[in-house]
């Protein structure tokens, strides 16, 4: 179930696209588009940094699955980025 059809906030929805967009351009190989996406994501949802570690339900749902992408994609060193930012 997406967070759409839970009634998700508006800052869930933004965070859900931004997720998909992420995850398309690894899937096709495009880690450069992949990696401009998350720095977009982020100065809309979190952009000074300090929300990722206030709030689980973005790290649980956007930074893990961002970093998990990355890792599949074999790129370690962006995966743990990803990591490091959800501490806050």
């Amino acid at each position: 179930m997406t967070a759409a059809h839970m009634g998700a906030t508006g800052i869930e929805l933004g965070v859900e696209r931004a997720l998909e967009r992420i995850l398309h351009a690894l899937g096709q190989g495009r880690l450069r588009a992949a990696r401009t996406a998350w720095r977009e994501a982020l100065d809309n949802v979190d952009p000074d940094g300090t929300r990722a570690g206030r709030d689980g339900w973005l790290a649980d749902h956007f930074h893990y699955w961002v970093a998990r992408g990355f890792l599949e994609t074999g790129s370690a060193a962006d995966a743990l980025g990803v990591l490091h930012r959800r501490k806050g």
